[in-house]
């Protein structure tokens, strides 16, 4: 039994990650939410590359309006 990866993008989108039945390689495809694909296969030594990726991304906050309530009694 292969394993496959699915991550769904929060706009329909979709990233797809596959063991194949030929050794040694993995089927990557990148869905969008209009359902046009792109298919890639690498390598071991390229998977290996990709699962050691680390990122730190700095999310910027959500702003929100700020109610009465939010304000302290002292600064109102």
């Amino acid at each position: 039994m292969r394993k496959i990866f699915q991550i769904d993008g929060i706009d329909g989108s979709m990233l797809s990650i596959g063991e194949r039945n030929q050794p040694q390689q993995a089927a990557i495809c990148l869905r969008d939410a209009q359902g046009n694909e792109a298919n890639m296969l690498i390598g071991y030594e390229q998977f290996r590359e990709l699962c050691g990726l680390s990122y730190d991304l700095h999310w910027t906050p959500e702003s929100r309006p700020v109610s009465e309530e939010d304000i302290p009694e002292a600064f109102r």
